[in-house]
């Protein structure tokens, strides 16, 4: 419409969600782990390339947790710099550390306190490398890394909130394999623009 104002005010980089793709380790996250050496970061190369990322090493760290039978492994951080009443999205990337192959929809919990989730606009999608972001062994044709992308609103009730995640999908119970191996990243925040910001 030939507007040269830009869309918003809001920083490219979000600060809201601080070590997301765990590049310094555990450093910004209080981790719980179910037992001993159940939660580690990691350096997975090839990562990046099969979840899409353009010509970027960002998403070859992240953390990996080993699904125990006793209880979850738990991590968790304070969301800052958000808008009481204003719409966000949290989003998160996992993958089978171990082997990619396996097209399945990852045994996990996302809780975030202080906020007000929106239901119907949350999923959780589970999604191939394309041929074209590949890294062998996994080619994006005969051979396919999946991946799941979770996708969740919510409104801020304050200027803070709290995400916890674990590799449990139910608060009594695993639902997932145990001693599967998950590896998590790309957690991030961002404003979500509805028609109501306008």
């Amino acid at each position: 419409e030939g507007r040269t104002k830009p869309a918003t005010s809001d920083p490219y980089e979000s600060a809201a969600i601080a070590n997301g793709d765990f590049v310094d380790g555990v450093n910004g996250w209080k981790i719980s782990a179910a037992e001993e050496n159940s939660i580690r970061s990691v350096l997975k190369y090839g990562t990046s390339s099969l979840q899409t990322r353009y010509k970027s090493a960002e998403g070859d760290t992240g953390l990996v947790t080993t699904r125990s039978r006793k209880r979850p492994n738990t991590f968790t951080q304070q969301i800052n710099s958000l808008q009481p009443g204003r719409f966000y999205v949290f989003r998160m990337m996992t993958c089978d550390y171990r082997d990619m192959s396996k097209e399945q929809k990852h045994a996990v919990s996302i809780t975030l306190e202080d906020a007000t989730l929106v239901p119907e606009k949350c999923f959780t999608h589970v999604f191939p490398n394309p041929p074209w972001h590949s890294y062998a062994p996994y080619d994006g044709n005969t051979n396919k890394a999946w991946m799941n992308y979770h996708w969740y609103l919510f409104r801020a009730t304050g200027d803070s909130a709290r995400v916890t995640i674990t590799d449990w999908a139910r608060e009594d119970e695993p639902v997932g394999e145990i001693g599967q191996q998950l590896m998590f990243n790309f957690i991030q925040v961002h404003p979500y623009f509805s028609p109501e910001d306008e």
